[in-house]
């Protein structure tokens, strides 16, 4: 009888958005237990995964000129509801994101399961460098670890623009897993990175000789576990450069 009761309360609890589950962690001490254990995380996510309706953040500036970006979200549903882009505007919901009293911009570095990487842009700088801050946040929590160290310089000589990153799922290890994919220009080097959340640490990894097409400045697309970046090779020829999540492990994957 006491299982089929947690059986049912586990039902219930998977249905509930985030923020009520939060909430009913402080009724009781067995309702602390179950929600915070790992397990319930994961079916809560995987049940997110299959009702199919994504979460998209918008950033906009709501005045030419203004710096400061203002951040909404909506869900699939509601944009496929709306009939007008503007109707779909409506539905948004005003987010609050770290570091928005501080007047700092930002760029997504990439996304997976819930769990947002943007990196601070400082100075004059209009785009992401290798040596910019970057910030783990999850929205639905409103949780957010700015606290990650600097992945390393790899080449202090040439100033790297050409930086490409990605986040992605280990389930292995359980454990998430930042990319930094760095191009230095002309020079000819490449250093690519990985920043294990558990370790709390970035290492080297094995790397290939790749460029990337300076106008598709997107972040890897986190795929059954590899990451995704289109890049031109020594040849010129574009193909699809694949890092393992897992075994961390740089690939190439020629187009049909």
């Amino acid at each position: 009888m006491l299982s089929l009761l947690v059986e049912i309360q586990v039902d219930i609890f998977l249905r509930l958005p985030v923020k009520s589950i939060l909430n009913f962690r402080y009724v009781c001490k067995p309702w602390s237990s179950l929600l915070s254990s790992s397990k319930f995380v994961e079916y809560h996510l995987q049940h997110r995964i299959q009702e199919n309706n994504p979460m998209f953040l918008l950033k906009r500036y709501e005045k030419l000129g203004f710096k400061v970006p203002v951040v909404y979200s909506i869900d699939s549903a509601s944009i496929s509801r709306s009939s007008t882009s503007c109707e779909s505007i409506n539905e948004a919901v005003l987010m609050e994101y770290p570091f928005q009293d501080k007047s700092l911009r930002f760029e997504n570095l990439g996304s997976c399961n819930g769990l947002i990487c943007f990196g601070i842009i400082s100075g004059r700088s209009t785009i992401i460098s290798q040596d910019c801050s970057v910030c783990l946040w999850n929205p639905s929590t409103g949780e957010y670890n700015n606290n990650i160290p600097m992945a390393p310089l790899f080449d202090h000589h040439h100033p790297c623009y050409n930086v490409r990153y990605g986040v992605g799922y280990d389930g292995n290890t359980d454990d998430y897993k930042i990319v930094r994919l760095a191009n230095y220009g002309n020079s000819g080097r490449f250093g690519d990175h990985v920043y294990a959340l558990r370790s709390d640490s970035w290492k080297a990894v094995e790397t290939v000789r790749y460029s990337f097409l300076l106008a598709n400045r997107s972040p890897g697309l986190p795929f059954y576990g590899t990451l995704h970046w289109l890049v031109t090779t020594a040849t010129n020829s574009e193909v699809m450069l694949c890092f393992d999540i897992r075994n961390e492990r740089i690939l190439n994957m020629s187009f049909p």
